[in-house]
């Protein structure tokens, strides 16, 4: 009976468990029940909220578009006005420069009319010579033809214009690679006839003598030396006409092989450049050839074997492999190779900005400069040459960094009259104890600071911006940065439309304002530059120790900061001054799309067209005046050399 009842209460027990359960996991389905509606009716009135919100900023922004596309149409008249001005002034440029080259009675192709180059191009392939002074004319003259087409990329009229600057380009490598080819064949020619070359009375003798062939036309040098005698005593080859000088190992003084010396005054190779470096001075190549048959004297005549190396040339690798071994040299015969002496002079227009240069020669593999095997680099100020140790026997050239002056650590720009500016820039590691400085007119640009006698004829000439920096950088100022040198200078760049757009915006009160870089700009997004400007009442007052004081003091009286965003521009209250951005601001900056003003406690930034627009309510009339009354082609000229700079992208 006990048993029994303790059965049937176990059983209860159980029940009651079981219906706890099933009360606890219904009560559990009713909470997840209600937390699911209260989730979704939560989501649909936060949903709900969003899309007021967006309905609330989607009016603002509709609102504000309209006001801005009304401020931009209010502009057209003014930049219809100042474009037929550019357009006639361009043409008074191209109709000049014309009329000079018939005055001058220039013979070369003009570079405006593809029909004359595509025409030059074909007779050149058929202008073979056989004496290298003439060769190296030609070379010459097509150098010339390469730089007055470039220059043509570099002139305002086609400075937006990709495609002409495209062309051009191409137009240069088949010139470069024509010159290239004509003096392969000279060269050819030369060892074909090396006896021909010996003074006469090593001819009338008939001992082995050595070849030594050399010339110079204006930028273009060459040295030929044929190694016919195998003198191991000689060690070095010197054309002192030319700076010049080889120190040649015992292997190579023992070999039938000629070596050339070849100096241009351009970098073809730094264009397509991997990395970070560029060659200043051209590009010196030492080239090992192997040698023709020698010809053969018998009764009074001479005779000659014609195979495929008297008409081109066969370069050699250092080391030369044996006889039937591989051309190329393995890495193990690579370390014990003795390296040459080699020494060339620099062009004058070359500044030396290291302390300790760089040489480095071209791989073409890698499309890349590289140093390793280049040794014992030393500058020779007073005969302004460069003499080093190499196993690499290619390109070579002094090597410069593209981003030395990058990033800019500072710039302004100062009016000095309605028609003349000048840009001070500093970069974070400037090699010049004054700022850059460069000088903005009607007629061009031209170079202020530095004062370096290299660099003097780019003081005294003015000419396109483009142009200007891109002769500084070819002297080894580098002053033209592009997209690619972003990344090596840890930098990101600005949206090309944004950043070309400031430019010319700024460059519309070149005749009034003074403006400078803010430190704000480094940690913007790349749709958004950031900058200060001050009106300016007198030109008496803006010298460069004016600009200097008014930007570093921060809270002048009339300097703000301006953002430049895709759609306009707008005012920031902040300084330079500043220890840092507000969180709050950094929202109206960037707001979110579904952004409440209200909510958040702001106001929103108020944007226009311009800086014009933005500060037509600040500026005195006569301000406004000088702005719509500003020179078209001096603007223009400010605008180009401010955006060539990519002041915005890298400071």
């Amino acid at each position: 009976m006990a048993k029994g009842a303790a059965k049937g209460k176990g059983k209860k027990k159980a029940e009651e468990l079981e219906a706890a359960r099933l009360a606890a996991a219904e009560e559990a389905a009713r909470l997840e029940a209600e937390r699911l509606k209260l989730e979704e009716e939560e989501r649909i009135k936060a949903e709900a909220e969003k899309a007021e919100r967006l309905k609330v900023e989607g009016a603002r922004l509709a609102v504000e578009a309209a006001r801005l596309q009304s401020e931009r149409d209010e502009e057209i008249p003014l930049h219809s006005q100042r474009k037929n001005a550019l357009q006639v002034a361009h043409a008074a440029t191209s109709d000049q420069i014309e009329w000079d080259r018939y005055i001058d009675c220039v013979p070369r192709p003009n570079p405006l009319f593809d029909s004359d180059l595509n025409g030059y191009l074909l007779t050149l392939q058929e202008r073979a010579q056989k004496v290298l002074d003439d060769t190296l004319g030609i070379c010459q003259d097509n150098e010339l033809i390469v730089k007055e087409s470039l220059a043509l990329t570099l002139f305002p009229s086609h400075f937006d214009c990709s495609e002409t600057r495209e062309r051009q380009c191409k137009y240069a490598e088949d010139i470069r690679a024509l010159s290239t080819g004509m003096i392969d064949s000279n060269t050819a020619h030369i060892l074909q006839h090396a006896d021909e070359f010996l003074s006469p009375s090593a001819q009338a003798a008939q001992t082995a003598q050595n070849v030594l062939v050399h010339s110079q036309v204006d930028q273009f040098k060459m040295g030929l030396w044929v190694n016919l005698a195998k003198n191991p005593r000689q060690r070095a080859v010197e054309i002192e006409e030319l700076g010049f000088q080889v120190e040649l190992p015992k292997s190579l003084l023992l070999a039938s092989i000629a070596v050339r010396l070849l100096h241009m005054h351009y970098d073809s190779f730094t264009p397509k450049a991997k990395n970070e470096y560029m060659a200043v001075g051209g590009v010196f190549t030492v080239d090992l050839l192997s040698l023709p048959p020698l010809p053969k004297k018998v009764k009074g005549w001479t005779i000659r074997q014609v195979t495929p190396l008297a008409t081109n040339v066969q370069k050699l690798p250092y080391p030369i492999p044996p006889a039937g071994g591989e051309m190329a040299a393995s890495s193990a015969n690579l370390a014990n190779v003795l390296p040459m002496g080699l020494t060339f002079s620099l062009p004058k227009h070359v500044l030396l900005l290291e302390e300790e240069p760089e040489v480095g020669w071209w791989d073409t593999e890698e499309e890349k400069w590289q140093t390793d095997g280049i040794t014992d680099v030393k500058y020779d100020a007073e005969a302004h040459s460069l003499s080093f140790s190499t196993t690499k026997l290619l390109s070579l050239g002094l090597l410069l960094s593209r981003i030395k002056l990058l990033p800019y650590d500072y710039w302004h720009y100062r009016p000095t009259s309605a028609t003349t500016g000048v840009v001070s820039l500093t970069p974070e590691n400037n090699p010049f104890p004054d700022p850059i400085m460069i000088h903005v007119s009607e007629g061009g640009c031209k170079l202020l600071l530095p004062d370096r006698p290299a660099l003097r004829p780019l003081m005294e000439e003015e000419r396109p911006a483009a142009l200007l920096l891109r002769l500084l950088t070819d002297s080894g100022v580098p002053l033209l940065p592009e997209d690619r040198d972003a990344e090596h200078a840890s930098m990101d760049v600005k949206k090309a439309e944004v950043e070309k757009a400031l430019c010319a915006d700024l460059a519309l009160l070149g005749s009034t304002f003074m403006f400078a870089s803010s430190t704000w700009n480094r940690d913007a997004t790349d749709d958004d530059c950031i900058f200060r400007l001050k009106e300016l009442a007198d030109f008496a007052r803006c010298e460069e120790r004016d600009a200097v004081k008014v930007f570093s003091k921060h809270k002048e009286g009339g300097l703000i900061t301006v953002l430049r965003k895709a759609k306009g521009v707008a005012e920031l209250p902040i300084t330079d001054a500043d220890p840092k951005m507000p969180e709050t601001m950094d929202l109206q900056i960037t707001p979110h799309e579904d952004i409440s003003w209200e909510q958040e406690g702001l106001e929103p930034l108020y944007f226009a067209a311009s800086i014009r627009q933005l500060l037509k309510d600040k500026m005195m009339p006569e301000t406004m005046e000088r702005i719509e009354c500003a020179s078209p082609t001096f603007t223009e000229n400010l605008h180009h050399l401010m955006y060539t700079l990519r002041l915005f992208s890298f400071t």
